[in-house]
């Protein structure tokens, strides 16, 4: 493919200008984020479900959530009630957090890329939804549930 470049004369507004680069910095996220959402590697929604949630953790003990680039790889699927440490490990190339819907969006924890990160949240029993409420992950999969008994 051939690149062209134009140059404009620096006469014009400075507005104009400022406008122009926040133009192409929105332009360059979205293209990055559609590569990334659908770059090799990128989980199908039926391996998305089938990962997620496949460990037991009990009351005062870590409940381990692995994010990946958009997909929970590992995550509790039942948790003693009481309170519980989420231990957030991210694997992927973006942030993620883990949230819980039942709770008031109650963000539990958030992880940078390459980090682990803990966070404490206390849970009566009952099925709670948890997700990364990061923009546009949830509708890349990255939701479950967790029965708290």
């Amino acid at each position: 493919p051939t690149v062209r470049t134009t140059v404009h004369s620096m006469n014009a507004e400075p507005q104009t200008w400022i406008r122009v680069r926040l133009v192409l910095v929105v332009l360059s996220a979205l293209v990055l984020g559609a590569c990334a959402a659908d770059g090799p590697g990128s989980p199908e929604p039926e391996s998305q479900t089938a990962a997620a949630g496949s460990a037991t953790t009990t009351a005062g003990a870590s409940a381990e959530f692995v994010a990946v680039d958009f997909d929970f790889a590992e995550a509790p699927a039942e948790l003693a009630s009481g309170p519980a440490q989420f231990e957030l490990d991210n694997d992927g190339r973006v942030v993620h957090n883990v949230v819980i819907e039942e709770l008031d969006d109650v963000l539990v924890v958030t992880a940078q890329p390459g980090q682990t990160a803990v966070g404490t949240v206390d849970l009566t029993p009952g099925t709670y939804t948890y997700y990364c409420s990061i923009a546009g992950h949830r509708n890349l999969g990255m939701e479950g549930t967790v029965i708290v008994g």
